[in-house]
């Protein structure tokens, strides 16, 4: 993995949701979510689809972010990039040894 090193040059910021409660004891379900880290991660664009949103064709555009491994990232985390987010739909810990993740994320046209 040395030669991703040179190669990590984008910032992101990895948020998780937030799960609070209302005093009826109900999950709230307004969407708020808590920055958990900051990195410096390399990505790179594999592939794009067309998904249809409301009868008409959206199109969603899939990425590989390669990062030093970051303990406790989940699938129902996202990544906020360049004013952007994108939906983390995969994570790979690179042989195992906690040093390396690879992180499939889409992103999807904003509303």
């Amino acid at each position: 993995m040395a030669s991703v090193i040179g190669k990590l040059r984008h910032r992101v910021i990895w948020q998780t949701p937030d799960s609070t409660r209302d005093e009826y004891g109900q999950v709230n379900t307004t969407e708020t979510y808590t920055q958990i880290a900051i990195r410096t991660v390399a990505i790179e664009a594999t592939g794009s689809s067309e998904i249809l949103n409301g009868g008409k064709p959206d199109g969603v555009q899939t990425y590989k972010v390669t990062q030093r491994y970051l303990p406790g990232l989940k699938l129902k985390d996202r990544m906020f990039f360049n004013f952007r987010y994108f939906e983390v739909v995969g994570i790979l810990n690179i042989d195992e040894r906690n040093q390396w993740q690879e992180v499939t994320v889409t992103e999807r046209p904003q509303q």
